[in-house]
């Protein structure tokens, strides 16, 4: 335990497993920049820096480079969208307007969690957590090699 959080610490061979469930943890500033994109998306790179100031140029390079946007050249400016990975690791469907309504009601969700207690806050999340699909998890882990 680590304050308020939990740690979990896995043998290297589980850890690639562990990798492919959850989505890698981005800045706040770079995922910011990014649910910005997916909810404007089609969105010119140059709009974007009028939205989120000069450091988009930098969180657009690393947004590329994590695979979660592609950008295509329009004139002087890109084009930004979200990529396949972005909708496979954020488990949302790969349509701009399904992302839109996805990212919609997420931000519902944040809203009432603000107005509840912690602990019933934690409830919501857990059961939420339960009722989402685990289609993309492994049936079973290899076994543990340390306790034969």
């Amino acid at each position: 335990r680590q304050g308020p959080a939990f740690s979990i610490v896995l043998k290297g061979d589980y850890q690639e497993i562990a990798s492919s469930l959850m989505p890698p943890e981005l800045e706040p500033a770079l995922l910011k920049t990014l649910s910005v994109i997916a909810v404007n998306q089609p969105l010119t790179q140059s709009k974007l820096v009028d939205l989120r100031g000069s450091t988009a140029y930098e969180h657009v390079k690393g947004l590329v480079e994590k695979g979660y946007i592609r950008k295509r050249r329009d004139g002087n400016t890109f084009v930004l969208r979200t990529t396949k990975t972005f909708a496979t690791r954020f488990r949302v469907e790969d349509d701009p307007e399904k992302i839109r309504e996805a990212m919609i009601q997420l931000e519902r969700r944040v809203a009432e969690m603000a107005t509840m207690t912690a602990d019933a806050a934690a409830e919501a999340l857990v059961e939420q957590l339960q009722g989402e699909s685990l289609a993309e998890a492994p049936a079973e882990f290899p076994p543990d090699s340390s306790s034969e």
